[in-house]
């Protein structure tokens, strides 16, 4: 499978691999996994830095439409993705996010692992304090 993950169930994320040319299928298969496994609703780090999207704009609106029932059924969980600027992955990872961005989820694309898991953190470490008050 060209998307392999580790789960952290302390923290409640996924940390996703891809490499290679990543297909819908190959998506659909990992959320699948995600799903099977029980950790549909963890934060995700997604690693696409060195995996090429062969998908079509019209195919990431299709997984955005797939993904929205769930969105609805579930707490929405936080999504970093790191891709190289300037390739056609980082694009479609942005009309990605902007996409799971109106449906209340909270999408960042990261240039590195570090940027992207500080994110996550920031975010997690934001959503305590503000259920505190």
């Amino acid at each position: 499978m060209p998307v392999s993950y580790t789960v952290d169930h302390r923290h409640q994320r996924v940390h996703a691999v891809a490499s290679g040319s990543l297909s819908i299928a190959d998506l659909g298969t990992y959320i699948a996994a995600r799903v099977k496994d029980g950790v549909y609703d963890y934060d995700q780090l997604i690693d696409l830095s060195e995996a090429t999207l062969d998908v079509v704009s019209h195919d990431v609106l299709n997984l955005v439409r797939r993904a929205r029932p769930n969105l609805h059924k579930k707490p929405i969980p936080f999504t970093a993705i790191v891709a190289r600027q300037g390739t056609a992955t980082y694009g479609l990872a942005r009309q990605l996010s902007t996409l799971f961005d109106f449906d209340g989820a909270s999408v960042y694309i990261a240039e590195s692992l570090r940027e992207a898991s500080a994110w996550l953190d920031q975010m997690r470490s934001g959503e305590r304090h503000a259920s505190q008050k």
